[in-house]
């Protein structure tokens, strides 16, 4: 997730009101305190509230001001809530979006963080600073069938979890064919030769055009 950069840069400087604060009476930016050695937390008055955000050292806005709440898990990781939505995003040391999505919820029991999207939860482990995801499970629904997938430990993180989500999305559209026999849209997943087959409805999983033999595995079983 990008962040457009607003500088506070050229204007006028920010004023200590104590315990090492400043405040800019123009933008309505108080800083609060640093967030590791390059980056200060801080808050903004706004006609719906005071919001959060992050500058770095420079004035430029390192996380925007739509925070109602910014949590530090470590040195390396930070949780923002939205003032809006309560949807969280995370964040790395460099405030940077961690895995540049946002979360509907999350759950934070040292050392597991676990962040939820829909139906699908992905847990990560922070371990010595090292951001790594442990455990993933997703469910999908249509009027036709539900399944669910779960990964864990290594294999979850050979995906991102935008990754995981698409894949299961792509399983849900071929398993939807599948179900109401749709073998020719499925058969166009695997080129012209097994389209072809599909459409005459002549699988056999041995017949010339169907080298995959997926009609025939597929075939009858939903």
């Amino acid at each position: 997730m990008q962040t457009a950069m607003k500088s506070y840069r050229g204007q006028p400087p920010l004023r200590r009101v104590g315990c090492g604060r400043k405040y800019d009476s123009r933008t309505g930016v108080e800083t609060t305190q640093f967030v590791g050695t390059d980056y200060l937390a801080a808050k903004q008055e706004t006609e719906d509230g005071d919001r959060f955000g992050v500058l770095d050292l420079d004035g430029n806005v390192a996380a925007p001001f739509v925070y109602q709440d910014i949590q530090a898990l470590t040195a390396s990781y930070y949780l923002a809530t939205l003032a809006d939505t309560e949807q969280v995003v995370l964040y790395d040391r460099d405030f940077c979006a961690a895995d540049a999505m946002i979360w509907d919820s999350s759950k934070w029991e040292k050392p597991l963080l676990t962040l939820t999207k829909g139906e699908d939860s992905f847990q990560y482990s922070l371990e010595k600073g090292i951001l790594q995801l442990v455990k993933a499970e997703m469910s999908r629904k249509t009027d036709d069938f539900s399944f669910s997938v779960s990964s864990e430990k290594v294999n979850a993180a050979l995906l991102s979890p935008e990754e995981w989500r698409l894949s299961l999305d792509q399983m849900t559209q071929f398993l939807t064919m599948v179900k109401r026999q749709d073998f020719f849209t499925l058969a166009g997943m695997h080129g012209p030769g097994t389209r072809k087959c599909c459409a005459e409805r002549r699988c056999t999983g041995g017949q010339q055009g169907d080298k995959d033999g997926l009609c025939s595995v597929f075939a009858g079983r939903f």
